[in-house]
């Protein structure tokens, strides 16, 4: 056990015993135990039925297997604005859903994820982040691929916060001394790309992009960061009209536990945590039904 532990500890995932389950599930594990809630993982292929994982020893990476977006330039906006500062890191999270989710998006193998005592949950607005959205100028943005392609498509690095800050600004600067906001949005958009090609070479400002620097132009922004972390701060995007949830939020174990059965937000979370497969499935109330089992079976 004592060597388990000491692998366990060092890596991402480990495989568990039931018995070593168990015995992190009561010790590690109160928090849930006192007051258990479904959180749901979604994966395209299973795994052991008992499993540890630790997020921070690892980092997201966008692009691969069954994933919506084709850059990182969203994670490393909610890893790095100062308004999203309280906010566990998304590159350095396990990612689910707070409710039984029958959806295939992300696979069929379905796992109850139990974290560990004082984990702190990003929530999203909704049960998916790509279909949460800000207002700027009055079209929608989400962390979506349209998103993830209007910085691509403007040659704005992904590598590093520090790279895609300075592209952006560049970009930004390179436009600053007319101050006209209808500069960013000439004509059909045609003549805006024409001009930002003269003074910024191989770069084509979409209109989208064009609209956040329109904006920030008007409130008289200089740096580009600021009026990012302003436009996209957690507090300014929405759900759908049927979420009761109207930003995004930061919650403690006693918040998200007290979410009713019914309330359907992603989360995110640096914790260490406990995985428990309970098999491909694809109704929801087959899933509620391995819940119920599990809660039956290990806590009480």
């Amino acid at each position: 056990m004592r060597l388990k532990l000491f692998k366990m500890f060092e890596s991402r995932t480990s495989e568990l015993s039931e018995t070593e389950f168990r015995k992190i599930l009561n010790e590690k594990c109160k928090d849930f135990t006192k007051n258990p809630k479904l959180l749901q993982r979604s994966k395209s292929k299973n795994a052991s039925q008992f499993t540890y994982i630790d997020p921070k020893q690892s980092e997201r990476v966008p692009g691969g297997g069954t994933s919506v977006v084709s850059s990182k330039h969203h994670i490393l906006l909610m890893d790095n604005l100062p308004s999203w500062s309280e906010f566990p890191k998304r590159s350095k999270s396990i990612i689910g859903v707070t409710m039984e989710d029958p959806r295939s998006l992300f696979g069929s193998e379905r796992f109850l994820v139990i974290p560990f005592d004082g984990a702190k949950f990003g929530v999203a607005p909704s049960a998916d982040l790509w279909i949460c959205d800000v207002v700027i100028q009055g079209r929608r943005f989400s962390f979506d691929n349209s998103f993830s392609n209007m910085l691509l498509n403007n040659e704005i690095s992904d590598k590093s916060y520090s790279e895609m800050m300075s592209d952006l600004q560049k970009l930004y600067d390179s436009k600053y001394e007319d101050k006209r906001p209808e500069s960013f949005l000439g004509g059909d958009g045609t003549s805006l790309w024409h001009q930002m090609s003269k003074v910024y070479p191989g770069c084509q400002v979409t209109d989208s992009l064009g609209l956040i620097f329109k904006q920030a132009r008007e409130d008289g922004i200089e740096k580009i960061e600021d009026a990012i972390s302003l436009y996209f701060a957690p507090s300014k995007f929405t759900g759908t009209d049927i979420d009761d949830m109207h930003h995004f939020n930061t919650m403690d174990w006693r918040y998200i536990s007290n979410l009713s059965e019914y309330d359907f937000y992603e989360f995110w979370t640096e914790s260490e945590c406990l995985l428990y497969y309970i098999g491909n499935l694809n109704a929801g109330s087959e899933i509620e039904n391995e819940y119920n089992k599990f809660v039956s079976d290990f806590l009480k």
